[in-house]
């Protein structure tokens, strides 16, 4: 078993040029504020007088268990890098990969059989009737053998995920079923765990199920009242979630904007100054892009006219546009730090140098595992090559332009790779690639239509997915355990 604790990306600041101030000059009614906020000349001293500290991204331990021996080192940490990136609800402490055989026609058998035996803190009650999975735990695993697969969790997550049935459990075991028949087991179990990590997938899969489920019970009387109240309930937990995420949210803006506010000048000089090849037009747009975006964020949540102690309503009524303005929010941090790292790589930050090549590495071995076209593995070797002539002389003069070099030709022997992707269509996805406001981008996304291959591999699954969805009836999942074991989740065969 290989196991290795996971950190989300975090939003720290590397030391910037000067602060400069901009317009938060004065603090908006709508941020947080200390009794003396009004003598504070800067909004340093506001960001101190917060109320509560921000709420921490949450930590997530991430267990490969390789019963079955198809893994190698490369995927394996593949997996784990990839699920690093996942956006998982607070609930999901640890994700655990199980890859056995399979010896059974039920493989929900065969996975808590296995997890008794090898991993009993994932039953801390047990196997038996009415025991349940470890709170905070989300498993995904696969039967080599019999093929078949299956998502489980504890009863904290499954009620986050909606995952103890049900239509998002179907679709998280359905999103590894390409990738498994090309025997990708790594890429399938990814999938699986982003699927069920999608909060609002979930969400829409639930609302449709209950619009079947009333429309089927109309003219059935009680029956149908009863179905339209279940309905109501779950409409009800949803209007209560969203009202606290906007709260949340507003908490956030109304903390975080001074700061992001005082580095703002110094930040749009170092995005400015980027010199190298991959900092190119497109790079430099869609900084100006987010940028003003951010300077007209004060105009946007002061028209909202909410405070903190604004009521419930009034946030439920306003949820969309406080989403929206903290997405802006977030979108201004993650620029932040995707400018900073530009800048380090182009000034000689040897761990940052080293950090992307391995990436780079780590993404060019995936592909050369997966990959038939003879052209594209001669030509992803080539890169390989250069990255590894690159590491070991990571003070080159010229190591941006030779950066700029190895993207370009990797994306060129993608693009070759990508004609075996049946049903891979990159121009449906353009949207999908990441900006510089996201907190995957890496630099090279705007060059020479640069895309890793792990990113293809997701999208082609993706619309293999959607080409199949018209001649498969998708199958329910199988929940039941013959010991009686209570666990939510379920499997299916592939």
């Amino acid at each position: 078993m290989i196991g290795a604790m996971m950190h989300s990306r975090r939003h720290p600041t590397a030391p910037i040029l000067a602060l400069m101030g901009i317009a938060c000059a004065g603090a908006a009614p709508w941020l947080v504020t200390g009794t003396a906020a009004a003598e504070q000349p800067v909004a340093h001293s506001i960001v101190q007088a917060q109320a509560a500290p921000a709420v921490p991204h949450a930590t997530v331990d991430v267990q490969v268990a390789d019963g079955s021996g198809v893994l190698g080192d490369a995927a394996r940490q593949g997996m784990i890098e990839q699920t690093a990136r996942i956006d998982f609800p607070d609930s999901v402490q640890k994700v655990v990969y199980v890859l056995i055989p399979g010896s059974s026609d039920n493989f929900n058998d065969d996975v808590l059989d296995w997890a008794g035996r090898n991993m009993p803190e994932l039953v801390p009650d047990g196997t038996g009737k009415g025991a349940a999975w470890e709170n905070g735990t989300l498993i995904l695993g696969v039967g080599t053998n019999t093929r078949t697969n299956g998502v489980y969790c504890g009863n904290d997550v499954c009620q986050d995920l909606d995952i103890f049935e049900g239509p998002h459990l179907d679709a998280s075991l359905e999103a590894m079923k390409d990738s498994f028949r090309r025997g990708n087991f790594a890429n399938g179990l990814v999938e699986g765990a982003k699927v069920a990590a999608d909060t609002e997938l979930g969400a829409r899969l639930a609302e449709e199920q209950a619009r079947e489920d009333r429309n089927a019970m109309l003219g059935i009387g009680a029956v149908g009242v009863g179905a339209a109240g279940v309905g109501a309930a779950a409409w009800q937990r949803r209007k209560k979630k969203l009202t606290a995420t906007a709260k949340q949210q507003f908490y956030e803006l109304s903390t975080r904007y001074s700061e992001l506010s005082q580095r703002l000048d110094a930040l749009d000089i170092r995005a400015n100054s980027l010199s190298s090849p991959l900092a190119n037009a497109e790079l430099r747009s869609q900084w100006t892009t987010i940028r003003d975006e951010f300077l007209n964020l004060n105009n946007r949540v002061g028209a909202l006219n909410l405070t903190l102690t604004s009521d419930d309503k009034e946030f439920y009524a306003k949820h969309k546009q406080v989403a929206s303005a903290h997405e802006t929010l977030e979108s201004m941090s993650n620029a932040e730090d995707n400018i900073n790292l530009m800048f380090e790589l182009e000034n000689g930050d040897q761990i940052k140098r080293e950090r992307e090549l391995r990436s780079i590495k780590q993404d060019l071995s995936e592909a050369l595992f997966e990959v038939r076209n003879r052209e594209a593995i001669r030509q992803l070797k080539n890169v390989e090559a250069q990255v590894e002539a690159l590491m070991r002389d990571l003070q080159a003069p010229d190591f941006m332009d030779r950066l700029a070099r190895i993207v370009s030709d990797q994306a060129h022997a993608l693009e070759l790779a990508s004609r075996d992707m049946k049903h891979l269509d990159r121009e449906a996805h353009r949207d999908e690639r990441p900006s510089l406001t996201d907190r995957d981008w890496r630099p090279g996304y705007v060059y020479s239509n640069w895309v890793p291959y792990y990113l293809l591999a997701s999208w082609h699954s993706a619309d293999t997915r959607a080409a199949e969805s018209s001649s498969s009836s998708g199958g329910i999942a199988n929940t039941s355990f013959s010991s009686g074991f209570s666990g939510g989740g379920g499997s299916s065969s592939w």
